[in-house]
C-alpha cells in the first residue's frame, strides 16, 4: 500500500511558480515540483478566504475559491466528490481566516505551459495563532529548500547523499536535485525576500498599530545587534553555534522564533554569519 504524503507547507509565491510535475503512475503519485524543490502531492495552507463562487448548484456543487497568504493567492476548487470541503464552503462566509488541506492539480494553458492549482479536501476556520505558527513553519521549510538547492549548485557533482550527509532530510535532498534539473536558474533573492516578508507579516502588524513605524524599525535593529552579540559570545572557544541553543538563549529577551529566523536571514545577507552545516552557525571573520 502506497504511503500517503505528508502535507507540504509552501507559500503561494513558490507554488504558483511551479512549471513541472512528476509521477502520476500506479506506483508514484503525481507531484508538482517547485523551483526550490518542494514535491507537492498534498499541501497544507493557511490564509484568508477572499473569494468563493459555486459554479454548480446545491446538489452538485463545484466551488472555485481563493485563499490569500502573505505572498499572494492560492487558486483552489472543490466539487461534489470533496464533500467535506464543499460543505464547509457553503457555511464559511468570506473574508475568513481558514486552513486548507488540498491535493495538487495542474492544467495546461493554450500556449502549452503548465500551471498549478489545488483541489481542496478540507476547509476549516482557524485563528491568528494558527496563521502565525503556519507562517513561521512554512518560512523555515522554504528556507530549508533554498539552502539545499544552493548547496547542490556549489557541488562539482551534485548528489542526494551528499546533502543528506550535510544534515538535510532525504525528501528535501531529492526535491533539490529534481529542481536543479527542471529549473537551471532560480532567483534566490526573490525567495529570500519573500521569506522575510512573510515573517514580518506575523511580527509587525500588532506593533505598527501601537507604535510609530520608525520606533518599530529601531527596535528591530537593536534586537538584531543583540542577537549578533550573543552569537559572538556563544561562538567563543567552540567550532560553531547551534541554532536551537541560540533560540533558547534569545527567548529570554522576548525574541520569538519568527523574529530570530528573520534576523538570521538578515545577518547572512549582510555576510556577518554563515551556516556551514544545517542548524549550525559561524561568524564570517
Amino acid at each position: 500500500m502506497r504511503a500517503r504524503q505528508a502535507a507540504v507547507r509552501i507559500f503561494s509565491d513558490e507554488y504558483n511558480s511551479s512549471r513541472y510535475e512528476e509521477g502520476g503512475t500506479a506506483s508514484e503519485p503525481r507531484m508538482v515540483v517547485s523551483p526550490l524543490g518542494a514535491r507537492v502531492n498534498r499541501a497544507f495552507i493557511v490564509g484568508v478566504l477572499i473569494l468563493k463562487e459555486n459554479m454548480g448548484d446545491d446538489v452538485e456543487p463545484f466551488w472555485k475559491f481563493q485563499v490569500q497568504d502573505p505572498l499572494g493567492k492560492f487558486y483552489l476548487s472543490a466539487g461534489q466528490y470533496q464533500a467535506e470541503a464543499s460543505a464547509s464552503l457553503f457555511r464559511i462566509e468570506e473574508p475568513a481566516l481558514v486552513g486548507v488541506v488540498a491535493k495538487s492539480r495542474t492544467f495546461t494553458t493554450e500556449e502549452g505551459d503548465l500551471r498549478p492549482s489545488l483541489r481542496a479536501e478540507r476547509v476549516y476556520v482557524v485563528d491568528e495563532e494558527v496563521r502565525a505558527r503556519w507562517t513561521v513553519e512554512t518560512a523555515r521549510h522554504t528556507l530549508l529548500r533554498l539552502k539545499a538547492r544552493r548547496a547542490l549548485e556549489e557541488m562539482e557533482e551534485p548528489e542526494v547523499e551528499k546533502l543528506i550527509e550535510m544534515g538535510f532530510p532525504r525528501e528535501i535532498a531529492v526535491g533539490a536535485l529534481l529542481s536543479l534539473d527542471y529549473y537551471p536558474a532560480v532567483d534566490y533573492q526573490r525567495f529570500k525576500e519573500g521569506i522575510i516578508t512573510a515573517l514580518r507579516s506575523v511580527l509587525t502588524a500588532p506593533a505598527k498599530r501601537l507604535k510609530g513605524e520608525e520606533v518599530v524599525e529601531e527596535e528591530k535593529e537593536d534586537s538584531k545587534e543583540e542577537v549578533f552579540r550573543i552569537i559572538k559570545e556563544m561562538g567563543e572557544g567552540v567550532e560553531y553555534v547551534v541554532i536551537d541553543d541560540l533560540r533558547k538563549r534569545v527567548a529570554d529577551l522576548g525574541i520569538d522564533e519568527a523574529r530570530l529566523d528573520e534576523i538570521l536571514l538578515e545577518l547572512m545577507e549582510e555576510s556577518r554569519i554563515y551556516e556551514p552545516q544545517l542548524g549550525r552557525l559561524k561568524l564570517i571573520e
